[in-house]
């Protein structure tokens, strides 16, 4: 009976359900060998390693990535260019913190998007991720988007304006207009990551990198 690839997935999860074993991990080595064992390309494994290996953006956050076929130490000496060219300085373990200037937010406000660098190495190439934390942009636009049901509430206690339909759509709206606005600037941040990785993929910027 041949399993395809999704079968194979429920399996090994399952599997790992039903075993009361207490499990130890497994070294890079072993999940290497058991790709062989299902036919994985020893690219395709690297690559994987390496990303899952620095651990997945969380919800509030935005990311980008790329293979890039060049030495790890080339793309980080070119990406550490780039980006304090753009106003960025580090400010802990690969972690870019923006100091001025406009990247990667679209609006100013008071929140600032930290940069993570995740860099691994995947057959004689680099895979690069860029991380921009969102925490600050979510709760500057959460903290407007209350407004509203705080308003709400004022009214119906009789504090302010008096409570009507038209004040209800007016209050809704808000809270649309700012989950709406935290998706644009989610977006170009995300936008601005890839362009960020494209900059640096590029042969002739790692020559120039000005």
């Amino acid at each position: 009976m041949a399993f395809d690839r999704v079968q194979v997935e429920a399996v090994i999860e399952r599997a790992l359900e039903l075993d009361d074993a207490p499990s130890a991990g497994m070294d890079a080595g072993a999940v290497r060998r058991i790709g062989d064992e299902l036919g994985v390309s020893p690219g395709a494994m690297s690559q994987a390693l390496a990303e899952i290996g620095a651990g997945r953006p969380g919800p509030l956050s935005v990311s980008a990535q790329a293979t890039i076929p060049v030495p790890p130490a080339v793309i980080e000496s070119a990406l550490a260019s780039f980006l304090r060219l753009r106003g960025l300085a580090p400010t802990g373990s690969a972690v870019w913190q923006q100091a001025s200037g406009w990247w990667p937010d679209l609006y100013r406000f008071s929140a600032v998007s930290p940069v993570a660098v995740t860099v691994g190495e995947a057959d004689d190439a680099t895979a690069l991720r860029l991380t921009a934390r969102l925490d600050r942009v979510w709760r500057v636009h959460l903290l407007a988007a209350l407004l509203a049901p705080l308003a709400l509430v004022l009214a119906v206690l009789g504090v302010g304006p008096g409570l009507s339909l038209g004040s209800v759509i007016l209050l809704a709206a808000w809270v649309g207009l700012c989950g709406w606005t935290y998706l644009v600037r989610r977006t170009a941040v995300e936008r601005r990551l890839r362009g960020a990785l494209d900059t640096v993929a590029n042969p002739a910027y790692r020559l120039h990198p000005w």
